[in-house]
């Protein structure tokens, strides 16, 4: 009997593994420094990354929000705005018929030893699928409260883009169509697409994709399954 709930305790935690490979935690973070400042920041870190329980632990947060993986080398962001849109492509939908990313903007290195204390005041479980590819300064979330003029929807074998128009450009008008032109011929031999196939367009795609990362008046959402 033992053997078999160790069997299962052990099937349950890859499982839990496998899944939070999926997911991140979107936190909000309240800093107090060496001088007594104190600093909201913003971080985002794999769900197998962040133990829950330990969280309310300044010992614990220090050490995995400084040495765990890359996280000497991640950033803390001065600010986070929220992006709602229509999962299902719509120019406007119920508030129940949203997904929401969020984008962070500011970032900056940190000091472990200008540290004193981290606090998490919120963690959010989102997504580590998808996010916004265009790059965006603090100025565009004007955009995050506006619904858009026009939606392109366009994917390969395992990425799929929602392009979220609020302005028609002239400079961009090429790359649209070109993805457009792209998404079609894709759609017309779907069926028949093998993985190397698939991998194929999914780059071509990227190559269109990243032609539009500094675009202004639109935002493009992304995501990749495995």
């Amino acid at each position: 009997m033992r053997i078999a709930l160790l069997l299962i305790a052990s099937l349950f935690a890859i499982l839990s593994h496998a899944e939070c490979q999926y997911s991140n935690y979107a936190l909000t973070l309240k800093l107090t420094t060496t001088s007594g400042e104190q600093l909201i920041r913003y971080r985002t870190i794999s769900a197998c990354d962040l133990e829950l329980d330990s969280i309310g632990s300044n010992a614990y947060l220090q050490g995995v929000l400084f040495n765990t993986g890359l996280a000497s080398e991640a950033k803390w962001y001065a600010h986070r705005a929220a992006y709602r849109y229509c999962v299902n492509d719509e120019l406007a939908c119920a508030e129940d018929e949203k997904a929401t990313l969020y984008h962070l903007f500011d970032g900056r290195a940190l000091e472990q030893g200008s540290i004193r204390r981290i606090e998490v005041l919120e963690q959010v479980l989102v997504s580590a699928l998808n996010g916004i590819s265009t790059d965006l300064e603090l100025a565009d979330t004007v955009l995050f409260h506006q619904e858009p003029i026009e939606i392109i929807s366009c994917g390969g074998y395992l990425c799929y883009h929602r392009i979220a128009i609020y302005k028609h450009r002239p400079e961009v008008g090429a790359v649209l169509d070109a993805i457009s032109a792209l998404n079609a011929e894709m759609e017309g031999v779907e069926n028949g697409l093998d993985r190397s196939n698939g991998d194929a367009y999914d780059a071509r795609m990227w190559e269109l994709i990243e032609q539009l990362r500094t675009a202004r008046e639109l935002i493009v959402v992304s995501e990749c399954t495995d």
